[in-house]
């Protein structure tokens, strides 16, 4: 299957052929990134385009998957190194943050490459030292008495052990599940090369030991009340 990788620069208007995109993907572009997103505006194509599509990438820059084997690439209409002044200076981030290394990227999927391995970097040092832990209260069914047992009758159903409530201290909390969704999202994007994906994957398996992903709705509305 042969690559289809379409670089867009911010606030341009590309013109493409006609047959660069099949109706329906030009269709689920339109629909996700034009009507609802508004990260693009697309244009069919027509006798105002000259039978070609138009995309204007709409003050977003980064990666939109169209199809198994097709990503648009969209780059900022500045410099990159003019960006993370501003970057450093929006997530209050140092210059040691920021590093020479990430200044001088040259391009969007350079610059993702370097913040994943500043997060791979964290996340490895978090695992040496612990990940973050809090208590958490479970209410199961246990061969002993832990914690507080429930009140009775004990279901009958259950031929074993005591429904009991308790408190565990564990890992499996939302600050690492959104790690490890974070991380997960980059290992399936495929965006970086094989050794930095090689060592995402890697944290996702010793994250998952202690701490399993949360459905995304789930942590959609824990990420509102934290931000909101």
């Amino acid at each position: 299957m042969t690559r289809r990788d379409i670089t867009l620069v911010e606030y341009q208007t590309t013109l493409l052929p006609a047959d660069t995109l099949t109706f329906g993907e030009g269709l689920a572009l339109w629909r996700a990134f034009d009507q609802q997103g508004k990260r693009v505006h697309l244009s069919f194509p027509s006798p105002k385009t000259e039978n070609q599509w138009a995309i204007t990438p709409q003050g977003w820059v980064g990666h939109i998957p169209l199809a198994a084997d097709m990503t648009l690439h969209i780059q900022p209409r500045l410099p990159l190194n003019n960006l993370f002044p501003m970057w450093a200076y929006a997530y209050g981030l140092s210059a040691e943050v920021v590093g020479e290394t990430l200044v001088g990227v040259q391009s969007i999927a350079e610059f993702y490459e370097q913040v994943v391995l500043m997060l791979l970097a964290r996340v490895q040092r978090r695992q040496r030292q612990g990940l973050y832990r809090a208590y958490q209260t479970h209410t199961a069914v246990t061969p002993f008495v832990r914690g507080r047992l429930m009140a009775y009758p004990q279901p009958t159903a259950v031929a074993e052990g005591l429904t009991c409530c308790f408190d565990e201290h564990t890992a499996n909390v939302p600050e690492n599940q959104l790690i490890v969704y974070t991380l997960q999202q980059v290992a399936r994007g495929r965006h970086c090369s094989a050794p930095v994906q090689t060592a995402v994957r890697r944290a996702v398996h010793h994250l998952q030991m202690g701490c399993r992903r949360v459905p995304l709705p789930r942590m959609n509305g824990w990420v509102g009340t934290i931000h909101g």
